[in-house]
């Protein structure tokens, strides 16, 4: 049997065609800096590729609806950091977009702070979205270095970061099994981060 092709996550973004006239609409009335604004178009263009790959072994996803939760899934940062997919689902269900708003209170660490099973990525648009977002900060980068470079930034600084040791630890196992399951799909080879390790670290 054939080696299965081995694809690179530059490889698998697409670019946006054009911007949703109702997510310019909200990124206009919330005033979301630029650099927002570039990470969520990042995040949304790798969301599509991978949406596009998925659908080639028939994994059924609604792309348009996964692209407005890329490009609006951290809009409630305006109000709250440590739960803005939960703040984000509140504001869109204010502006009549629930169906958006409950993908992207999935992805983060909101889980980890609420232990509600809403808060969890099951369909396939939440599964992507979250699978996006770990790659994503102002660049593409593999999800090992992309959350340990967020554990050194915020985890390892007690006084002022929003979870525990063991939800941190929490989180970030979940992530392993979303990516594994998503990497396995596409094709994609990437290290994951290894636990053992993360609890060294979490203690230095």
């Amino acid at each position: 049997m054939a080696n299965r092709e081995k694809i690179t996550l530059e490889q698998l973004r697409k670019p946006l065609k054009k911007l949703p006239k109702d997510v310019e609409r909200l990124w206009e009335k919330y005033s979301l800096w630029e650099t927002v604004k570039e990470h969520l178009t990042l995040t949304a263009e790798l969301a599509l590729g991978v949406a596009d790959r998925l659908s080639i072994r028939g994994i059924k996803i609604d792309k348009d609806l996964l692209i407005k939760a890329a490009l609006l899934h951290d809009i409630g940062k305006v109000e709250d950091k440590p739960l803005h997919p939960l703040k984000g689902r509140e504001l869109l269900e204010k502006e009549n977009l629930a169906d958006i708003g409950k993908i992207i209170a999935t992805h983060g660490y909101a889980y980890e702070i609420t232990r509600q099973e809403s808060e969890l990525p099951r369909s396939w648009e939440a599964k992507v979205l979250t699978y996006a977002d770990l790659h994503v900060d102002l660049e593409l980068r593999p999800y090992k270095e992309r959350i340990l470079d967020w554990v050194e930034r915020t985890a390892k600084n007690k006084e002022k970061r929003d979870l525990t040791s063991e939800q941190i630890i929490s989180a970030i196992k979940r992530w392993n099994s979303l990516i594994a399951e998503i990497n396995a799909l596409l094709g994609v080879e990437e290290e994951l981060i290894n636990i053992h390790e993360l609890h060294n670290l979490m203690r230095g």
